[in-house]
C-alpha cells in the first residue's frame, strides 16, 4: 500500500490496517496514514497535506521514520526542501472543495486565488500589476467559470480587464 505522487493533488481516504500502512511519497516526504482521510498536493516545489480525519505523520524521504511530524484533524502541513510548519486550517471544507467542483477563498491574496483558478482553465488570468496581486477576495467559485470569477472581481474592485487569444488581463484602472 504505497503511492509516489510526482505532482498535482490527490485526495485519500484509507482504511486501517496496522500490518500493512499506506504511505504516499511526495516531495522527498513520506506521509503515513493510520486509518484516515486526507489531502496532498505539490506546487512549485512546496508539499501540502491536509488532515481533515483521523491520524497522518510525514516525515522525511528514508527508511528511517525519525523526525515525523504527526498531524491531527485539521492541520495543515507546508514544507519545502528548507522549512516545514504545521498550522491549523479554520475551514477544513475549502480544501477539498475542488472535489465538488469550487474553489473556496477566504480572504486570500488575490495572486493566490488566481494561480488556483489557472491551475484548471486553458485561458490563463495574468495581474499585470503587483497592488492588484495584494487585493484580498472571498467567495466560493465553479471551477471553469473564469467569466463569473472576473466578472465578481470586475464589480468588487477598481480593475480593468482585457481580454487577448488565451489571456485575461488583470490591471489597475
Amino acid at each position: 500500500r504505497r503511492l509516489l505522487l510526482e505532482h498535482g493533488q490527490a485526495f485519500f481516504t484509507v482504511a486501517k490496517d496496522a500490518e500493512r500502512p499506506f504511505t504516499v511519497e511526495a516531495n522527498g516526504k513520506v506521509v503515513t496514514a493510520y486509518g484516515t482521510a486526507f489531502d496532498v498536493r505539490i506546487q512549485s516545489q512546496k508539499l501540502q497535506v491536509a488532515l481533515l480525519e483521523g491520524q497522518v505523520s510525514v516525515g522525511p524521504s528514508s527508511t528511517k521514520r525519525q523526525g515525523a511530524v504527526m498531524l491531527q484533524p485539521n492541520d495543515m502541513l507546508i514544507a519545502d526542501k528548507n522549512s516545514l510548519e504545521v498550522v491549523r486550517v479554520t475551514n477544513p471544507a475549502s480544501l477539498t472543495a475542488w472535489r465538488e467542483g469550487v474553489l473556496v477563498f477566504q480572504n486570500d491574496k488575490l495572486g493566490s486565488a488566481v494561480g488556483e483558478i489557472n491551475r484548471y482553465n486553458t485561458k490563463r488570468i495574468i495581474i499585470a500589476d503587483d497592488d492588484v496581486s495584494e487585493l484580498r477576495v472571498s467567495g466560493t467559485f465553479k471551477i471553469g467559470h473564469t467569466s463569473s470569477f472576473v466578472g465578481a472581481l470586475n464589480t468588487l474592485f477598481p480593475i480593468k480587464v482585457s481580454e487577448r487569444e488565451n489571456e485575461i488581463i488583470i490591471s489597475k484602472k
